[in-house]
């Protein structure tokens, strides 16, 4: 089984995002990292809504945590 991480305020503000369109339903898809041509590409974690109206909707994705990248950034603004 495939898992991923990501931020829970992002996560949070996709799902509010989905409700106040009033979509009913949701399919969560994970892809996982890459690398091409030598350019690393985080896994993401995609959104797409479904209405009971039969409506759908893309809501993009969500990068998953790289917590290197992170402690990274935490020790340069620290």
């Amino acid at each position: 089984m495939n898992n991923i991480q990501v931020h829970i305020p992002a996560l949070l503000r996709k799902v509010q995002e989905m409700s106040s369109d009033d979509m009913a339903y949701v399919s969560l898809t994970i892809n996982d990292e890459a690398i091409d041509q030598g350019i690393f590409y985080p896994a993401f974690l995609h959104f797409e809504a479904y209405g009971k109206n039969g409506s759908v909707a893309d809501y993009e994705s969500i990068d998953a945590l790289n917590y290197y990248e992170d402690c990274l950034e935490q020790q340069d603004a620290g």
